[in-house]
């Protein structure tokens, strides 16, 4: 499973329902000395993992793994 968010690369990932945490993350992301850096690298994530032909095709993936296994329980 490939994440969106990768902590501190491309953003900040927070503590499930830690109000201080998301605020720290917030601050974090804006104040970074490498946000260019970071604005480029999520950009450049996102484009590579979830472009519609890159998502068409896990997408297809899934499908074929489905009816493979389906087919095998129908079958035997």
């Amino acid at each position: 499973m490939i994440l969106i968010i990768i902590h501190k690369k491309n953003g900040y990932l927070a503590k499930n329902y830690d109000t201080k945490d998301f605020a720290n993350g917030v601050e974090w992301c804006l104040n970074s000395p490498k946000y260019q850096q970071f604005c480029s690298y999520s950009r450049n994530h996102i484009c590579k993992n979830y472009s519609l032909n890159t998502v068409v095709k896990r997408v297809i993936n899934v499908y074929e793994e489905v009816v493979t296994e389906r087919f095998k329980t129908v079958h035997l």
